[in-house]
């Protein structure tokens, strides 16, 4: 399967199963606790066409790595919705506290890059399928897309889809470059500001008392 976006977040098209196998021997297995049961399962050629082992191949490899694409990119969403939430109820125990300015600046311009780059790959507006005619999908909903469209039992993957590949990969590599810039930079940058506050890593801060 492919990892899902927390909190259930609506994705465009998205389809969180395996995709289909090409034709051959596979093992079936069922457990639970110590008990383990296994059975063959035969995936036979389709009878109406004759493909080469070659196209089955060029087909599962290309959908294995749209599916590694997705499960990447929806990880580094997971973790950057993650963090969003973090910055705003930091961003909110600080409120009542002195010297607290420059971490709340901070928090607000970091939070704003987070958004910047979550919109660029997620539409976290849209709740179904009817809100793609206001909100176009993200780049995550265009890999499902494709995905969609390879996995059939003709095996053969036209040029056109093979470019479009390309074209998101080249997108993808762009964005989790700026992904990793983010990381690398400002949330490091904001939790070395965080940590220099001497502000308790869990629970509530010490709220600032009157007339001390």
């Amino acid at each position: 399967g492919i990892t899902k976006v927390k909190d259930n977040v609506f994705v465009q098209g998205a389809d969180y199963r395996g995709h289909q196998v090409a034709p051959g021997t596979y093992t079936a297995r069922l457990s639970q606790g110590d008990q383990v049961s296994e059975a063959k399962i035969v995936v036979l050629d389709p009878p109406d066409i004759n493909v080469p082992k070659a196209l089955w191949e060029q087909q599962q490899d290309l959908l294995k790595r749209i599916e590694d694409d997705i499960n990447n990119m929806h990880e580094a969403l997971n973790i950057s919705l993650d963090m969003k939430d973090k910055i705003q109820r930091i961003s909110k125990e600080i409120e009542p506290l002195d010297d607290m300015d420059d971490l709340q600046e901070g928090a607000k311009g970091l939070a704003k890059k987070m958004d910047n780059w979550l919109n660029s790959i997620i539409e976290l507006r849209q709740k179904n399928f009817q809100d793609a005619l206001n909100w176009p999908a993200g780049i995550n909903a265009e890999f499902f897309l494709l995905r969609g469209n390879l996995d059939t039992y003709n095996p053969d993957v036209p040029k056109g889809y093979q470019d479009r590949y390309q074209d998101l990969q080249t997108q993808w590599q762009s964005y989790k470059m700026a992904y990793d810039k983010l990381m690398a930079e400002d949330v490091a940058a904001f939790n070395e500001l965080f940590k220099s506050k001497g502000l308790p890593a869990l629970g509530r801060p010490i709220e600032k008392k009157e007339g001390l």
